[in-house]
């Protein structure tokens, strides 16, 4: 079998070093052979690390190897490394898309080409392994329960029989009959000296048969140790904020009523022997907790025993759990005090968040962040008196980049009259000097107001691959000729229409950017309020708004369901595209299942505002407090008239 080696591996957002790294510089070995769990709080990025392993999240920096065989060949993956692990995602319908479960096997058994009888075979495996009847392999895969979903994708995954399994958040959403079947299927795995990596938030269900522990804080390793070694010294679990194993917490409750059990493993059947025989020793020499009977030292730890000692806080569980693992009360005293603040939750139990320990990381626990899939960043907070949280289900899903906040408070009214100044004197340049300029102005715009390029450039792809075309066929010289000159190519016409096109390019991207800056919740307050006179003549402006923001919240969403699609092919179909392209080959299969996926969103979208008071009949939305103008939008339209006056001098000089 083949060791899973990292050095240096690193990933960025869309591959920008300059910006927060989703996943720091790693290193480390992973054996054939051992179940490795990797945990962290929400964010620390666990899933990026599986991603990352998987050949689904490129490396900035580093490496990445399966014994051998480098995962990555320059921007593509190696030929046989789709081959070597397989993984199952935290949302099993990222990785679902077929009418049936059985045409789901068939879609990740066929690039091994096997033959029928053998791809049945594996289904019937695949099914028993994750303790599932074969009556749902004829069911479609959308009306199947969330936990369905999440034990058919390990079916699926565990039917290609990869040498690496990588599994996030296996346990989500499963009922706890279905955790027996997981786990056999997983030490199976590894009896057949498979290794197996684990992200989850889930101690209690796989400290007891993980060969080592990986704690992941703030994107970096921040240990790397047996279970048992974590149990002995559990303080770096509490300031790592991931919760401590229910025999931790065993064990620190009972120190706290008297009754100390020592370091309990964290195999329950295990830690129950350990316990019964610290007990009978306890009777044993005659020792007794406190305030217990003389022979009954499980009544003092039992539910309803005896009270803890008076050095606990009373209301505060945690400090006495900190007392007892020897951390003092600094740990218990970074509890939360907010509601809103989070906490650390492990098997039904809820322990602070500690704060970090002194040189344990140099990176604040506090930075926001988030894990995953594809890149983000912390998000912007909405203006004061800017939207009062009525349209949440129609606001951007991820958080925006850290554009200017100068320009998110400006009012979005203004910035609508700015972009329409602005496009209208790019769009009167015939020039390349006018090109020029327009070129400067959004530049300009990108570099002042920190707004990525990638916002803008990566929609306008399909565009420019249009310009490219348009130019090669306007520059040809069709039809015959008198002087000879048919079939030449023609760069004078071919720039005249390059010109042209680049300019209006130049106009779509300032549009990005006003969209950008602007936000869909801007966007619809902006038309409300620019046309709020007519609704007293009954037209419906608020429903009209209602379609506009819809509309935009669509189109991200086919964007997003894309690259679902290219994550699907690249990590079941194993095609060696890059990140988030599709194969030709592969757009038939998803054609129906991208269909009904939209409908899907529409359906909760739909949802979602009914159950916000949205109407589409009558007075569609909540009515709000207009946005009210400020000195910096006046001094935003001035700028941009004296940036248009520039752009026609620019047309007249020219």
């Amino acid at each position: 079998m083949l060791t899973l080696s990292l050095r240096g591996a690193a990933v960025y957002p869309e591959g920008d070093a300059s910006r927060r790294p989703l996943l720091r510089p790693t290193d480390a070995d992973l054996r054939p052979g051992e179940i490795t769990l990797v945990i962290g709080r929400t964010g620390a990025g666990k899933s990026t690390l599986l991603l990352a392993l998987a050949g689904l999240a490129p490396l900035t920096s580093g490496t990445i190897r399966y014994g051998e065989i480098p995962l990555w060949e320059g921007e593509k993956l190696h030929r046989e490394a789709p081959g070597l692990m397989g993984i199952s995602f935290q949302y099993p319908e990222r990785q679902m898309f077929a009418q049936t479960l059985r045409r789901e096997f068939a879609y990740s058994l066929r690039p091994l080409r096997l033959s029928k009888e053998e791809i049945r075979r594996r289904t019937e495996e695949g099914m028993r392994a994750a303790g599932l009847p074969e009556a749902l392999l004829e069911e479609a895969v959308l009306t199947l329960s969330e936990g369905q979903k999440r034990r058919a994708a390990l079916a699926v995954t565990l039917a290609v029989k990869p040498p690496w399994l990588l599994l996030d958040e296996p346990t989500a959403g499963i009922d706890p009959g279905g955790i027996p079947p997981l786990l056999d299927a997983v030490l199976a795995h590894k009896r057949g000296g498979g290794g197996v990596v684990i992200a989850s938030h889930d101690l209690d269900t796989f400290f007891p048969v993980a060969d080592r522990v990986i704690v992941i804080r703030d994107g970096a390793v921040a240990g790397d140790r047996p279970p048992e070694a974590w149990c002995a010294d559990p303080a770096p679990l509490l300031a790592a904020g991931v919760g401590l194993p229910a025999s931790v917490r065993l064990a620190a409750a009972l120190a706290v009523r008297g009754c100390s059990a020592g370091v309990l493993p964290a195999d329950p059947a295990a830690a129950a022997a350990a316990l019964r025989r610290s007990l009978e020793a306890a009777v044993a020499v005659g020792a007794e907790a406190p305030g217990a009977a003389a022979s009954s030292p499980i009544a003092a730890a039992a539910p309803g025993g005896p009270a803890e000692p008076s050095a606990a806080r009373p209301g505060r569980p945690e400090a006495a759990v900190a007392e007892t693992l020897g951390l003092g009360h600094d740990c218990a005293a970074a509890a939360p005090a907010h509601p809103r603040e989070p906490a650390a939750v492990s098997g039904g139990s809820v322990l602070p968040l500690a704060p970090p320990a002194p040189g344990a990381d140099e990176h604040s626990a506090a930075t926001a962040r988030q894990d995953g899939t594809p890149a983000q960043a912390a998000a912007v907070p909405l203006p004061p008196g800017r939207g009062d949280g009525a349209d949440e289900a129609l606001t951007d899903a991820e958080p925006p980049d850290p554009v200017h906040p100068w320009i998110l408070h400006r009012h979005p009214v203004a910035k609508w009259i700015v972009y329409l100044l602005l496009s209208a004197g790019m769009l009167i340049q015939g020039t390349w000097a006018g090109l020029g300029a327009g070129a400067l102005l959004l530049l300009f715009c990108l570099v002042r107001f920190r707004v990525p390029s990638g916002a803008v450039l990566k929609p306008l792809r399909p565009y420019l691959l249009f310009l490219f075309f348009s130019c090669l066929l306007a520059g040809m010289q069709w039809g015959a000729a008198e002087s000879g000159a048919a079939g030449v190519f023609s760069a004078a016409q071919a720039s005249v229409t390059f010109r042209q096109l680049t300019n209006l390019a130049l106009v779509m991207m300032l549009g990005f950017v006003f969209v950008r800056v602007t936000g869909q919740r801007g966007l619809r307050q902006g038309l409300e309020q620019v046309f709020g006179l007519l609704s007293r003549a009954g037209i419906p402006v608020g429903t009209v708004s209602l379609y506009a923001a819809l509309l935009l919240r669509m189109i991200p969403q086919l964007l997003q369901e894309m690259g679902r699609m290219s994550l699907i092919v690249r990590s079941r179909g194993r095609a060696r595209v890059k990140p988030g392209q599709i194969r030709l080959r592969d757009v038939p299969p998803f054609l129906i299942p991208l269909l009904l996926s939209m409908m899907k969103h529409a359906e909760d979208l739909a949802l979602a505002l009914e159950a916000r008071g949205c109407r589409i009949e009558g007075p569609s939305v909540r009515r709000r407090e207009p946005i009210r103008w400020d000195r910096g939008d006046i001094l935003l339209l001035a700028a941009s008239g004296v940036l248009v006056l520039g752009l026609l001098a620019v047309a007249g000089w020219a």
